[in-house]
């Protein structure tokens, strides 16, 4: 049992965030935040405090605080913060209850130690292109631009001291956007070529499930000649077999932004349960292709994902367990 507090370690890649903060008005840049969720708290209190650590809520003057404990000896030590409703469809929306109690969580972790270091990462700045994003009414009145291109923190490092040290980013397509200290310049557009992304939103669609198990079924022949182009494309077919999975057990939970969280979990999934950072991975149905290099990327035999130690039934308790923490978090708010 602890008796004294620990200090929390500075957070790993995998477990940060990034979103926009805002994109130049020639869509040339954008401004890029880092940040953690509450499920990065829960994970490292867990490290720092096993079976030592409880969280409350109250409210107090019309603010929703958390409560985090920590069992020091025989003593409970706590420390409190408001949160901030997210903002959602009106005053009534219980995701704006739900974002608020995750926040004021996240804001109680802070003062535990988890995360301070993030707030020393500044001007996070990423050169865009066209190809960043989806046009609607290119050259017409109503002109609407879409960033759909989704970042990853790949690389993430600091000084004994605390200070950063080294941090990459790459789109997904694994191509590094962002270099802590170095200029990247942006991916050139190919010119001509039809557009073909879409937003995030579109790419997803629910299937129906007629059982409480989701049937997989391995297609395709296996790759006689395993190139960059195809292990890549075959990656890309079964990134999003995987994530429509996922996606179909939450959108069934009846639970909103199921397509976001659906990526979040596939992509945890492979750095948690495959122990492979999620910007190397490459996958291949090539049974015999066991470890080629390619361009120092790793391959992950589909096999084995679906029918080895890391089958779909892990895959499958991931999002049961996400599905579980959602729903107690929107609990602890009624």
């Amino acid at each position: 049992m602890e008796d004294k507090i620990v200090k929390a370690r500075p957070l790993l890649a995998d477990e940060v965030e990034l979103r926009v903060s805002n994109i130049t008005k020639d869509h040339s840049k954008c401004q890029l935040l880092i940040y953690k969720d509450a499920r990065t708290d829960m994970a490292l209190l867990d490290e720092m405090y096993p079976n030592q650590w409880q969280a409350i809520y109250q409210e107090i003057k019309g603010n929703l605080f958390c409560g985090i404990g920590v069992k020091i000896g025989d003593e409970w030590i706590w420390r409190w913060n408001c949160g901030v409703e997210s903002k959602g469809t009106g005053d009534d929306d219980e995701n704006n209850k739900k974002g608020e109690a995750s926040d004021a969580f996240k804001r109680a972790g802070f003062l535990w130690g988890i995360g301070r270091e993030l707030y020393q990462w500044k001007n996070i700045s990423i050169k865009l292109s066209k190809d960043d994003f989806w046009v609607i009414n290119q050259g017409q009145p109503g002109e609407k631009w879409i960033l759909t291109t989704k970042f990853s923190v790949t690389k993430l490092d600091y000084t004994e001291k605390g200070a950063p040290l080294y941090m990459t980013i790459a789109d997904e397509d694994m191509r590094v956007r962002f270099e802590y200290g170095k200029k990247v310049a942006a991916p050139k557009s190919e010119e001509g070529v039809e557009q073909t992304k879409r937003p995030a939103t579109a790419i997803i669609k629910p299937n129906p499930i007629n059982s409480d198990t989701i049937d997989i079924k391995v297609v395709g022949e296996p790759i006689s000649v395993a190139t960059e182009e195809s292990i890549t494309q075959t990656n890309k077919e079964i990134y999003n077999e995987l994530v429509n999975n996922a996606y179909n057990m939450i959108f069934m939970a009846k639970i909103p932004n199921a397509d976001t969280m659906a990526k979040r979990i596939i992509k945890h999934y492979f750095q948690t349960i495959l122990k492979i950072p999620f910007s190397t991975i490459e996958l291949s149905n090539n049974a015999e292709q066991k470890a080629p290099s390619i361009k120092g990327k790793i391959v992950v035999i589909k096999d084995e994902i679906w029918f080895g130690k890391n089958n779909y039934s892990s895959l499958q308790r991931e999002v049961e367990q996400e599905i579980n923490i959602f729903e107690m978090e929107a609990g602890n708010t009624k």
